[in-house]
């Protein structure tokens, strides 16, 4: 029988796998479609790469500030997924319009102008760099669900690390080999799409049914199923109720003993 913590740790690693997995598989059909655009794999590659390293870092940096406050961080990730999923398909349900974009300005300035060029860059970046800035997000944030102690911090830390790039490699290789040559881009963005739905939805199953309890002034946290964790709670609340009327009834009892008392010592009053 695995412990709760093992439990949780084992169901975010292989959701971190299933992000992994989703963003690379987004990456490879940018690349794919910057090629299209651009006319030169090497410069649509060099941009999607540097785009999406840079997305990673900054939203790594930026949740980092903030995971240690979070009391529900798998939450976070899990909405964070499901965001990822809409600036991802935004852009997709958008291509006929950039499409045409780039069309006419290829008509005015020429195929081979910079003009062309820039713009194709700039609805790159605009496409790319919110998505790739909440993929960067997660990590921070998974790493402080699974950081129940300073003890096991670095562990988890690589582990999820080696989850989320090995989920990274099988993406790759689905997209780039099997699925964009057998559905298309679009379907294998939708497919990627899927994923995120699904890490969205199993994060907010867990968040509802498991939590990390982690006491003030303490090093080491617990996790605890939450239907548990009420019962715990609701265990605590009774017996201090009891306590509580038992209290009441005993100064009763002394109030009218007392009474008794002074009445028999003192008949007069």
């Amino acid at each position: 029988m695995f412990s709760p913590e093992v439990l949780l740790v084992g169901a975010l690693h292989s959701l971190f796998l299933l992000s992994g997995a989703a963003g690379l598989m987004y990456e490879v059909v940018w690349t794919r479609w910057l090629t299209g655009v651009m006319g030169s794999a090497s410069t649509a590659t060099a941009l999607v790469l540097a785009v999406f390293m840079a997305g990673l870092g900054w939203g790594s940096y930026l949740a980092g500030q903030v995971a240690d406050r979070l009391s529900r961080p798998v939450r976070v990730y899990a909405w964070l997924e499901l965001i990822v999923v809409a600036f991802v398909l935004l852009p997709l349900g958008g291509a006929r319009i950039t499409g045409g974009l780039l069309v006419t300005l290829a008509a005015r300035f020429g195929a081979t102008s910079p003009i062309l060029e820039a713009a194709g860059v700039v609805m790159a970046v605009l496409a790319m760099a919110p998505p790739t800035i909440l993929m960067g997000a997660s990590l921070p944030l998974v790493v402080r669900a699974l950081a129940t102690s300073e003890s096991v911090l670095a562990r988890r830390m690589a582990t999820a690390y080696a989850a989320n790039t090995f989920g990274g490699a099988v993406g790759t290789i689905a997209a780039g080999f099997l699925l964009i040559e057998a559905i298309g881009l679009r379907s294998t963005c939708l497919v990627a799409g899927g994923l995120s739905v699904v890490v969205w939805i199993a994060a907010l199953w867990l968040d509802r049914h498991w939590v990390v309890f982690r006491p003030e002034g303490g090093d080491t946290a617990r996790v605890y199923h939450r239907s548990r964790r009420r019962q715990r709670n609701v265990g605590v609340r009774t017996a201090a109720d009891r306590c509580g009327r038992a209290t009441i009834a005993r100064m009763a009892r002394w109030d009218a003993a007392g009474d008794r008392c002074f009445r028999l010592l003192c008949p007069r009053l």
